[in-house]
């Protein structure tokens, strides 16, 4: 069949050079009926200078289209060339010109390089150097967003990069960096593949690299670093766990090859599928492959890898134009960067703020400034997290952690909005599961402007309204605090319990309704059926120093965390009363820091059962919902959460075993993490006064709960004891099989019933709530 060539712009605003910033597509027309073909993008070498060297590859594309493919070429912007670098490479020819003509001429050879280089950068539009790994990324944001690939017969979410020398740089930066991908709302699980043709991977090996990186990056080493593949991969860990094909050619660099050796064995660490492949045709030449010739000698490792995807090809339902865009073209109005795409969802998850991240719910769409707020926060440079998946019933969302501004602005027009529409009497009254909270500024010792517009709360959100005023002793309001003198905030009102002590309310609220919802989706493949899967959770954790206890308890005053378990417990055992169900002698509520780079590891697939070898750093609390009384559930918590003796050692503990850690041996990696992690990990965790029952110290936590931590094996979870604050993950363990549909909004839905019961079983008769 006919192959077509089709050229397409992938960013506006280049100036009048038309062929930057664009690709050309390569495609056979498809019949009704085929299987969607996997899409592979390329870039040729040419020292990230945009030489044109796709209409020189026409050949192989078509060959690659042959193969079974939808091919991208894809152009980018020239790096900069930096006039010192130029000069330091030029020193010596300008210090011979100056011996063997004279200072005229070594002046005159200076003047006319240094007008050179800034003319030649101004017509060639050339950019800084992350901003050519950016314009990558666009142009892969816009073949999955905005290209029409069904109409081309591609499948947008089997995409093979493919790039040779400062190509398979470029590729390989994207699939270890996430970040790259993140920042354009392109799933990372769509990369099924990567192959690196003789690619620069570590920077800092390259030879000679203090006469070739300076005119491109300046003469600061840690900014080639950061933009080597291996180091990524070796610090950060792996974005894309997609399969690797590390290609090199008979003459090569010793620099190349030796830094493709290291980034296999990084990338098997780290359980990536790598194939190291060594090219050994002759190109058009007599001689071996070598460097400028080994992309001509991988068609048969791409008729290879073709072969592999067509085993896996399927049939997808058409694109939706609703999160796609127009097909075709960049949204109108929407400046050369805004190629995120059109968010036209009924829910959209905005995670920005507090600490770490708090979660913003928006049922109806965005608005064309919203999306534009949105666009700007992804493509200003903020730093973007990797996106964590949080699913309500059957609809999920990725999306990265947006700018703290830009989530701050749309949920303040929006719940201005509403504000005013119920003061006008203009609005219905709020459906149950539909309640705004007001932006307030959270004053706290350690946090501040905690935004939390959420509008899937439980009930009509009154109770927990009422909660929250009472536990910081004054009413809410969407003011900011008054200003004290030289712009700094005034400190809170005596009297009170700080904020920060009401967001763990909400905050426990929402991540119990994740963590039960979530048991309501299909089961991991092999988990067992009566637990409940886990969902993860960004919360910020305040210190033990920030974390007030509630007034007016008797006794042992209990934390809100030690509140929500009692309360849970009693839900638990009410709900399964009510559906002829018997309370479990055993309910367990896990907590435990998560190190997962870059969110890879799914925490939502961690069975009970299965993997070898594996452990759990964190503690665990046995919900007490055999127990009929609620002031005897609470002391039942309480017993669990108190703090052992010496446990004010074990930080010191943690930071000698973290020191140590190099040293030990991978072997006795697991027997170190069970008999000295669990217990210290947990100190200074979220509202809790210390470490947890220390009897868990020394026990096999594999009668308790399974999860693959050790990925790689060198990454245990020792690690997570200086950043237990970071990530929690509350997984819910328990045999509620006759919850059924919905089983489990109406389980949380006794939470302010037993709140109540809590408060008439412990409090004072005189201090008991009325209302």
């Amino acid at each position: 069949m006919t192959c077509t060539k089709q050229r397409v712009r992938y960013l506006n605003g280049c100036g009048t050079h038309a062929w930057w910033n664009s690709i050309d597509v390569y495609y056979t027309q498809p019949t009704p009926g085929d299987a969607l073909k996997p899409i592979l993008l390329f870039i040729g070498g040419g020292g990230w200078q945009g030489v044109d060297h796709v209409n020189s590859h026409d050949k192989l594309m078509e060959s690659v289209v042959a193969q079974g493919y939808v091919a991208v070429a894809v152009r980018h912007r020239p790096a900069t060339v930096h006039l010192g670098g130029i000069l330091s490479l030029a020193s010596v020819a300008i210090i011979a010109l100056y011996w063997l003509l004279g200072l005229a001429a070594a002046l005159t050879a200076l003047a006319l390089l240094c007008s050179l280089i800034p003319m030649l950068n101004a017509t060639r539009r050339s950019v800084p150097f992350a901003s050519v790994v950016h314009d990558v990324a666009v142009a892969i944001a816009h073949v999955y967003h905005v290209l029409d690939c069904a109409s081309l017969g591609g499948d947008r979410h089997q995409l093979v990069l493919c790039g040779n020398s400062s190509g398979g740089h470029l590729f390989l930066m994207i699939a270890v960096d996430s970040r790259w991908l993140d920042r354009l709302a392109v799933p990372t699980h769509s990369v099924v593949a990567v192959v690196d043709v003789s690619g620069v991977i570590s920077l800092n090996d390259l030879p000679a690299k203090w006469l070739l990186l300076p005119p491109l990056l300046g003469f600061d080493p840690s900014a080639w670093r950061d933009l080597s593949p291996l180091y990524v991969a070796e610090q950060r860990g792996v974005g894309c766990v997609c399969r690797y094909i590390l290609a090199t050619t008979v003459i090569e660099l010793p620099t190349i090859r030796a830094a493709s050796r290291r980034l296999s064995e990084v990338l098997t660490s780290q359980l990536c599928p790598v194939t190291s492949v060594r090219l050994r045709g002759r190109g058009a030449s007599l001689l071996p492959s070598h460097h400028f010739t080994g992309v001509r000698c991988m068609r048969p490792l791409l008729a290879s890898l073709a072969r592999d995807l067509r085993s896996q090809a399927r049939s997808l339902p058409p694109v939706d134009r609703r999160l796609t865009g127009s097909g075709g073209a960049a949204p109108a109005g929407l400046d050369e960067c805004q190629l995120v795409p059109m968010h036209k969802a009924d829910m959209v998850f905005l995670l920005a703020g507090f600490t770490v991240g708090a979660v913003m719910t928006l049922r109806s769409p965005l608005d064309e400034e919203e999306l534009r707020d949105i666009a700007h926060a992804c493509a200003g440079g903020a730093a973007v997290m990797r996106a964590c998946p949080v699913r309500f019933g059957a609809k999920s969302f990725w999306a990265p952690h947006l700018a703290f501004d830009a989530a701050a602005r749309v949920g303040r027009r929006r719940v201005e909005a509403l504000e005013a529409a119920v003061a006008a009497e203009a609005a219905a009254p709020l459906a149950a599961g539909e309640v705004a909270w007001r932006l307030t500024q959270l004053e706290a010792a350690d946090a501040t402007a905690l935004v939390l517009t959420f509008h899937h709360c439980l009930g009509d959100g009154a109770w927990l309204h009422a909660l929250l005023e009472r536990a910081t002793s004054r009413r809410l309001t969407a003011r900011r605090p008054p200003a004290a003198p030289g712009g700094r905030v005034a400190p809170r009102p005596s009297g009170g319990v700080p904020l920060s002590l009401a967001y763990n309310a909400v905050a426990w609220v929402l991540q119990l309704r994740a963590a039960v919802t979530a048991s309501q989706l299909p089961l991991a493949r092999g988990a067992p059926p009566r637990v409940f899967r886990s969902a993860v959770m960004h919360t910020g954790a305040p210190t033990l120093a920030s974390i007030r206890r509630h007034e007016g308890w008797r006794g042992e005053r209990p934390t809100v965390t030690e509140v929500m378990l009692a309360a849970l417990a009693g839900c638990l055992r009410a709900s399964l009363e009510e559906g002829a169900g018997v309370p479990p002698r055993r309910a367990v509520l896990a907590f435990m820091p998560v190190m997962q780079p870059h969110g890879r590891q799914g925490a939502e697939e961690a069975p009970l059962h299965g993997h070898q070898g594996n452990a759990v750093s964190g503690y665990f609390i046995e919900l007490p919902c055999h127990l009929e009384d609620a002031a005897a559930r609470l002391h039942a918590v309480q017993r669990q959460t108190a703090p052992k003796r010496y446990w004010l050692v074990a930080p010191f503990h943690a930071l000698l075993i973290r020191a140590a850690l190099p040293f030990v041996p991978c072997a006795f990696l697991p027997a170190l993490v069970l008999r000295v992690s669990s217990g210290l990990s947990c100190v200074g965790v979220s509202s809790f006064r210390g470490p947890a029952d220390g009897s868990i110290l020394g026990l096999d936590v594999r009668e308790f709960y399974y999860f693959g931590f050790f990925e790689p094996a060198r990454m245990p979870l020792m690690l997570g004891i200086s950043s237990v604050a970071d990530r929690l993950v509350i997984s819910l363990v328990a045999m509620c099989d006759s919850l059924g549909p919905g089983g489990a909004d109406a389980m949380l839905k006794l939470l302010p019933n037993q709140l109540l019961e809590l408060e008439q079983a412990t409090l004072p008769v005189g201090e008991r709530h009325r209302g």
